[in-house]
Formats: structure tokens, sequence, C-alpha cells
């Protein structure tokens, strides 16, 4: 019952069809009806336990709902629920994916496109973490023309002989696009050969991507993989709007700390273009001001090889003060 006091709690009981998302409870009379007849805000509001297996929610607005669950094991599902709505929780709201993942009969492979490494899996039943996690470098041999990408291109003998490049890396040589277009089939063939799939055709693609990367550069990656690679389809989604799909929410405020640092505010699941903003401070100034640093010292570590080691350096002794005036 809605809008009544705590004693009418016995009353009869009505099945309704309840909807919580993004920090709004709604309540509808059935699961096909239209429009909802209680909405209530709960960010800031209180829930109750009651006996029985009962709920009681509080907006602290001037609604109270009462909700009665058929087991304990629903009753806790509906607090653990109501609970991470109420308050900035994000211990309770982020996905939690399992460590081993079960078998999955989907057909949709999941690649995230970064900067410094490529992240993919299978899309499964469950919340799972990446299954293949590699560097997204490329070295290109310098009389064949070989490319070999991952971890194997950073090895001493493949460097030899080979020039090393990061594809993925906006650079003074790449005009039209945002990133080396040439070397992308070669990363995509890397990336479903550590799926161990021998036919893209079978599979459709959801391809998370850099706000950095142009509508040329979009088009050119949704031509290497529907017509080089033949895949099934595509859906290219912007990593900040895959960021908030983690903590169960389509709408809030991304800031994402990289190479740089980019703010970007999303209300259901459309980037506000005109709140974004991005600041040239992140790992790229750490790493130009650590380079100059070590070079004073006569430690001279320039190339695109030793950009390995200065990330290294930064890892191990960098961090965020818990006192920044101490």
């Amino acid at each position: 019952p809605s809008n009544r006091k705590k004693a009418t709690y016995w009353n009869p009981w009505k099945r309704r069809f309840f909807r919580l998302h993004d920090g709004l409870l709604t309540c509808f009379e059935n699961e096909n009806s239209p429009r909802p007849f209680i909405k209530a805000q709960l960010m800031g509001g209180n829930i109750d336990t009651l006996e029985n297996n009962m709920i009681g929610i509080d907006d602290r607005k001037g609604h109270y709902i009462a909700v009665k669950c058929n087991s304990d094991e629903q009753a806790d599902a509906w607090l653990a629920a109501l609970h991470s709505q109420c308050q900035e929780n994000f211990a309770r709201t982020f996905v939690q994916p399992i460590m081993y993942p079960p078998a999955s009969h989907k057909d949709v492979v999941i690649i995230d496109l970064g900067g410094c490494s490529i992240r993919a899996g299978i899309l499964m039943e469950q919340p799972t973490m990446p299954t293949v996690f590699f560097p997204s470098v490329c070295s290109t041999h310098r009389e064949t023309g070989h490319q070999t990408f991952g971890i194997e291109a950073l090895t001493p003998e493949v460097r030899r002989a080979a020039n090393l490049s990061f594809p993925l890396v906006p650079s003074a040589k790449i005009s039209k696009f945002t990133m080396d277009v040439e070397a992308l089939p070669g990363l995509m063939k890397k990336v479903f050969y550590e799926l161990n799939i021998k036919n893209p055709s079978k599979y459709k693609v959801l391809l998370c991507v850099p706000r950095s990367f142009s509508l040329q550069t979009q088009a050119a990656v949704a031509r290497v993989l529907l017509e080089d690679l033949g895949a099934q389809g595509l859906n290219l989604t912007h990593q900040a709007i895959c960021a908030l799909y983690a903590y169960n929410t389509s709408s809030g405020i991304i800031v994402d700390v990289g190479d740089r640092i980019d703010i970007v505010p999303i209300t259901d699941g459309y980037i506000v273009e005109s709140g974004v903003t991005r600041l040239p401070y992140g790992t790229n100034k750490i790493a130009h001001h650590l380079r100059h640093a070590l070079a004073q010292k006569r430690v001279s570590l320039f190339s695109d090889v030793d950009l390995y080691l200065v990330r290294y350096i930064q890892q191990q002794a960098c961090y965020i003060a818990d006192d920044y005036k101490r």
C-alpha cells in the first residue's frame, strides 16, 4: 500500500510490477502497463526490514511503500537492490564478475580497444573478466613488411629486425584517421586467434572505442570487421558508456584518468557532448616529466621500447597521497 500508515501492512496484498533503475523505483499495475502509477526517488531514502519477508520503502519525500516477498532469498535480493539505490555504495552497485566463466552459447565477441592494451572475450550468461589481454603494439619487419602484434612483438628476436609502433595511439604521421588503420586487420585477426575463433563470420562484435576515434576512423574499423573479416554485425560503443553499465546504470558522470583526463556526462546511455571536458594531464604528462628527470641524471629512455620501462617506473613509484599537504 502507498501513502498509508504502517498499521495497514496486513491489508489484502495486490501483485504489482516494479522497476528499479538509476535510484528511481517505479510501480506498474502489471508488466504490460504503459505508465507507472507510483514513482519514488530512493537516493537519500530509507529501507525498513519488517516481519514475514516484508520490506518498507520510505523515500522521505511523502511516499511509503510496503512490499511482501515470497521467500527469505527473494527478500534478501530485494534488500540488496534497494540499499544500492538509496546511497552511493559502489561496492553494491558494481557488477561482480565471476572468475571461472561457464561455457557460453553466445555468438557475440566483445572487444575493448585501448592505446596501451586490448581486452576481449565472448559474451557469457554472467559477467566475466576478459579472456584475452595483450599490449596494442605492432612490430613491422624492415624487409618483408610482416607484422607481429601483442607481447610477441616486444621479444628481442622480433624487434631486432623490425620497427615498433603503437597503432591505436595518435601520432604526427596519422592525419585523416586517429589511429593506424593499416594495422587494424592484423590486430583484429590477433584477437580472434587468441579467442580460438577460426570463422569470425559466425559472430557479432561489440566494439568499445575511445572518444578520440573520429567518424572516419570508426567507419574504417567497421569496414575491416564487416567486409574484411565478415562479422555478422557490429555495434560501436564508447568506453565511457560501458563503464557506466558496469555499475548497473545508464546515467552518470565518468571521469576517465588515463593518458589524459576525460570527464564525460551521460544521460540514459547518451553522451552530453556539450558537457564533455578533456584535460591534457595524465600518464603522458607524468611520463614526459619522468623522462626528462632521468635524462638530467644521464639516463636516456626516449625510444618506443623505453616507454615500457618508464611506465613500469611510474607504476612502482607513483602513488596518490592520503594527505596532499604533507
